[in-house]
């Protein structure tokens, strides 16, 4: 009889502990009746680059006895105010485990300090210690696309000197890159001096390239234009980067003195009328080195001009007043034309 009663109670108490325990729980029986926890914020991640599309993830668990129709609010804020707030919900079984993405994207802007924050109201849930999850992550500044420069010719450059043209190239994003690059000078009357092309280029992630093109000898003093064209082949959005440099005689290289790069023009922004400041006249050059206009001494009128870049060189309109002003003529500067 005692024997019996023995084996009826285990029975009976086993019976109750499958009832109590869904299958997907694991094997551990839960503490609370009602209790859904956010347990990480998957996405965005500790360091997000500017300007990329975020889809925010969440990994929330029911660890209740009841299947729960829970909400789980999300939120991003900077260092002063929120930026970003979305919400969704999910259906859990008991013990399941779900990773919830937002349809609704953010954009990471502007690089700084963020701080991330999930949480859900779920009614009558018993345990609130694992209702919020919070997590602190940093937008960085970071381009993604291919940058481009133009490493010769730069600065100051001998007349009759042969040089090799010569480009670096840095593929910052995460996807191989194909393009073509075309390389093109003129000379400071805008006449075409040279132009190669590179072959197509299949640029790998994350990584750097160089490239140099035949030489060339430049005859003509003066400010030179070059520009590097980037045309992908793989549907992106075409770019050009610009420069120029000066080619200046060779008999202002004193033999035995080290060579160094003459400084860049002084910059100077306008909009509407450029003063051309003393006594000296002056010509006004485009980045292809074309004349677009005489500059007489005081104020002149520059609306007919497009925005753009442009060279103001002084003019031998100086000479008439005499050895000291000569000697006052000023450099070669830049002008920025703004409207």
């Amino acid at each position: 009889m005692r024997m019996t009663l023995i084996v009826l109670f285990a029975v009976l108490a086993g019976a109750r502990l499958a009832v109590s325990l869904p299958a997907n729980h694991a094997g551990l029986r839960s503490l609370y009746e009602h209790d859904v926890a956010v347990e990480t914020i998957i996405c965005p991640e500790d360091t997000t680059l500017e300007d990329d599309t975020v889809h925010s993830v969440v990994r929330v668990r029911n660890l209740g006895r009841h299947a729960e129709l829970v909400y789980v609010a999300f939120y991003i804020y900077d260092t002063s105010r929120m930026v970003f707030a979305t919400i969704d919900g999910v259906d859990l079984e008991p013990g399941e485990r779900v990773e919830l993405e937002y349809p609704v994207y953010w954009i990471a802007s502007p690089f700084g300090s963020y701080y991330a924050r999930a949480s859900h109201n779920l009614r009558g849930d018993e345990n609130r210690s694992n209702d919020t999850c919070h997590k602190d992550f940093v937008v960085v500044r970071f381009p993604r696309t291919l940058q481009v420069e133009i490493r010769a010719p730069r600065g100051t450059v001998v007349l009759g000197d042969s040089i090799r043209p010569s480009v670096q190239t840095w593929n910052c994003s995460h996807d191989t890159l194909v393009y073509r690059l075309y390389f093109e000078m003129w000379d400071p009357g805008g006449t075409g001096i040279f132009r190669e092309s590179t072959g197509t280029v299949l640029h790998r992630p994350m990584w750097n390239r160089g490239f140099t093109f035949r030489p060339v000898a430049f005859c003509t003093i003066g400010w030179h234009a070059c520009q590097c064209s980037l045309a992908y082949i793989s549907g992106r959005q075409d770019s050009v980067v610009r420069d120029s440099f000066y080619v200046e005689p060779s008999s202002a290289i004193v033999e035995g003195a080290p060579r160094t790069e003459a400084p860049r023009p002084q910059v100077s922004v306008c909009r509407g009328t450029l003063t051309l400041p003393g006594r000296y006249c002056a010509e006004l050059h485009d980045i292809m080195g074309r004349k677009v206009s005489d500059l007489e001494p005081g104020e002149n009128d520059i609306r007919h001009l497009a925005p753009g870049v442009y060279f103001c060189r002084p003019t031998a309109g100086y000479a008439s007043y005499g050895p000291a002003d000569r000697e006052e003529r000023p450099a070669i500067r830049k002008v920025v034309i703004q409207r």
